[in-house]
């Protein structure tokens, strides 16, 4: 039996935090993210006067849902955790709030684009993610809640109830249809619930991205030696300046 859109209301949320390698072992162990979008906590003072940066011990925020009324408007914007900017050095260009690009300028002075901000969207480059991730240590947690009610029943729908539970080293998740019957119009509902857990790069000890001195770089021909032999140069910069190291082939 097809269903009409009308009939069907559709609700997703794709969330994301930071874990640390001493809360992970039992953070694999369900589908609770710990942390809730719109109140991802903030550095506070606790009942003994004690100063606590996250909300929850072992749980960082990555990003957060930001929100203000004043006196003659109300906006909502998402920012990123001001650490992963600074440690890439990244530059902000932004129309507005709703609007930002962030680029790591390398060190030839190319821009490349890391996190694009749109409002109900966040995207960043996975290879700066995980540079990030593995020179801490710690991991990412992709959390995600996806839900479909329906005005008709399971019985009109011809589909039987179901309750399951998926789970692995690096991901866990609950799937269910049900019944509802508190909710008018609404009378089923489906949902999947969970996250999937992105590992540190064990063998990564320090960042690619400022290791300019073990990357490799593109050679050119730009000459010929007195023997007829190829001159490649390849195009790294140093102290404000192209390499003039040079390599061979043989003889042609």
């Amino acid at each position: 039996m097809s269903l009409q859109k009308a009939e069907l209301k559709d609700q997703s949320l794709v969330y994301c935090c930071l874990v640390d390698s001493k809360r992970i072992i039992t953070y694999r162990k369900d589908n609770d993210w710990v942390i809730q979008y719109g109140s991802e906590g903030k550095p506070t003072i606790w009942g003994d006067g004690g100063y606590q940066t996250n909300a929850d011990e072992g749980i960082e925020p990555f990003l957060f849902a930001k929100s203000f009324n004043y006196s003659d408007g109300h906006e909502s914007y998402i920012d990123i955790t001001e650490e992963f900017v600074l440690y890439f050095k990244l530059y902000e260009r932004a129309e507005n709030k709703q609007y930002r690009n962030y680029y790591f300028i390398d060190e030839l002075g190319e821009m490349i684009e890391v996190i694009k901000v749109e409002p109900s969207k966040i995207k960043i480059r996975l290879k700066y993610l995980k540079e990030y991730i593995s020179i801490r240590k710690i991991y990412f947690s992709i959390c995600f809640d996806f839900m479909r009610l329906s005005k008709q029943s399971l019985e009109e729908m011809k589909i039987n109830i179901q309750e399951k539970e998926h789970s692995g080293e690096n991901y866990f998740y609950n799937y269910s249809i049900r019944h509802l019957d508190f909710i008018e119009p609404w009378r089923s509902q489906s949902f999947i619930h969970g996250k999937i857990i992105i590992n540190p790069d064990e063998t990564m000890n320090k960042g690619y991205l400022f290791d300019y001195e073990n990357q490799e770089y593109a050679a050119f021909i730009t000459g010929f030696d007195k023997e007829g032999n190829e001159i490649l140069q390849n195009c790294k910069k140093e102290k404000g300046k192209i390499s003039l190291s040079h390599t061979s082939n043989e003889k042609y």
